[in-house]
């Protein structure tokens, strides 16, 4: 199939400002804020005094709205001697909220990488949520307490317990473990404070894939299984522009040669060529890797901008840990991949698994396709069906389900395709399609396809014969 069958890597892109000249004073009292106290395991600190260690030296809160699993930055606050802080509402992009703690006069991109933590809401199963519902908020300033750092995690803990979370955000338990289910993928939010600068006009960002085949004779008459995959690809991209000293036209001269080193080895997908920590991939790499490796320019960033993809095979996966990029030895961007790792510990796929069912006639026409939806249970140990799509339209940022022909007996190959935004079914087809072999009037399925992002994450879900 063409690309639309394949991955489609989507990078999330957010304006930010790295907090080098942040307010420390009290901002005006705001209709809606968040509010807190940073407390055992912080140190808060002015700016141009106190250590630049990570030892829970704070000199800064940013914030994030979320849309649809899509990231927005807002200006950063100051932290006031106190340990204080107000986060004003009325003016940021989205309801609910993610928000960091960091030094924001950290000197480089290692020291603001380590020094940056997320505040969460203490869950059930002894982790942090990071993702602050203020959409379902009953009050006007949501208070967060005494934040405590976990050192082990570089997490800040909110003192709101279950109950004071039930209370301020008029969410049973329910409701608020399924917003905590996906809230890895808000953790991409550290990655883009740390790696982003608009008053540089520098850009450097992350985002993943992964391409999961399964048999099209799977899905005749009867609904697929999520989780019998015959294939899986993942990605890795990255999306640049680092005007301050260098652009495109310095990679492809080699005058500039920058590195990406993943923190354990990959190997590149159809090939046996491994990379890792004491080999990094590097932009003059000539080793043919089949287009594992690609390297271009990126206008959508800008004049000067380019991107890096890397195909990595299935037994490798997406290894979680600290990524580095690095600029003729130098490192110049840090990025946490365990926010992209789309499966537990357990190997269990953390996101939605589509299942789909095509009623067949006997004849062979395709008269519908319909479309179940499937999440890892941690309570049940097992996929559970989801019978409530809101959780679909709140996480997913762009949606696809498509059918397709392609033609590989002429060239170029052809191809019809089909795509809706029903996550459900299909029914009303434009081409009368067949299953089987058709008639000469008819087109027949060559594969059928979901695809979505969720963050920075893209996953596609192909059927194929």
């Amino acid at each position: 199939m063409r690309a639309t069958m394949s991955m489609i890597l989507v990078t999330a892109m957010a304006a930010t400002l790295l907090c080098s000249a942040c307010e420390t004073s009290t901002p005006d009292d705001p209709e809606r804020s968040i509010v807190g106290r940073l407390g055992t395991g912080f140190s808060p600190k002015t700016l141009g005094a106190g250590s630049r260690s990570i030892a829970g030296v704070v000199s800064a809160i940013a914030s994030f709205g979320v849309v649809a699993g899509q990231l927005s930055a807002q200006t950063p606050v100051g932290v006031l001697a106190d340990g204080s802080f107000s986060v004003p509402l009325d003016s940021v992009s989205g309801g609910d909220q993610v928000l960091l703690f960091a030094d924001g006069a950290a000197p480089g991109v290692r020291e603001r990488f380590d020094s940056t933590g997320f505040i969460v809401l203490p869950t059930a199963d002894g982790g942090g949520m990071s993702r602050i519902p203020v959409s379902e908020a009953l009050v006007d300033t949501v208070d967060l307490g005494t934040i405590s750092l976990d050192v082990a995690s570089n997490l800040g803990f909110s003192s709101l317990d279950r109950d004071a979370q039930a209370a301020v955000f008029g969410m049973g338990f329910d409701r608020l473990q399924a917003y905590y289910r996906f809230d890895n993928v808000l953790r991409m939010a550290r990655n883009i404070y740390v790696n982003n600068d608009p008053a540089s006009d520098q850009w450097v960002d992350a985002g993943s894939g992964q391409s999961n085949s399964y048999l099209l004779s799977s899905i005749k008459n009867s609904y697929s299984s999520p989780t019998a995959v015959s294939h899986r690809v993942f990605s890795v991209n990255f999306n640049i522009k680092y005007p301050v000293d260098h652009g495109y036209a310095d990679i492809a001269a080699g005058t500039v040669i920058v590195e990406v080193v993943p923190p354990s080895d990959i190997t590149i997908d159809q090939t046996t060529h491994v990379y890792g920590p004491s080999k990094p991939l590097a932009t003059n790499d000539v080793l043919d890797l089949g287009g594992g490796w690609n390297v271009g320019a990126d206008n959508t960033l800008g004049s000067g901008s380019y991107g890096m993809g890397i195909s990595i095979a299935d037994a490798s996966g997406i290894p979680g840990g600290t990524w580095v990029l690095r600029r003729n030895g130098a490192d110049f961007a840090l990025f946490d991949f365990a926010s992209l790792a789309p499966y537990d510990d357990a190997g269990h796929f953390l996101y939605f698994i589509p299942s789909i069912q095509a009623s067949v006639e006997t004849d062979g026409r395709l008269t519908r396709l319909d479309l179940r939806w499937y999440a890892y249970d941690k309570v049940t140990s097992d996929y559970a069906l989801i019978t409530d799509t809101q959780q679909l339209d709140e996480w997913l940022h762009y949606y696809g389900f498509g059918i397709g022909h392609t033609d590989n007996t002429v060239s170029p190959p052809t191809s019809i395709e089909e795509i809706s935004s029903n996550m459900t079914s299909i029914t009303d087809f434009r081409n009368q399609w067949y299953f089987d072999s058709p008639p000469s009037s008819g087109v027949q399925v060559s594969g059928v396809w979901v695809l979505y992002t969720i963050g920075s994450m893209s996953f596609s879900f192909n059927y194929t014969r």
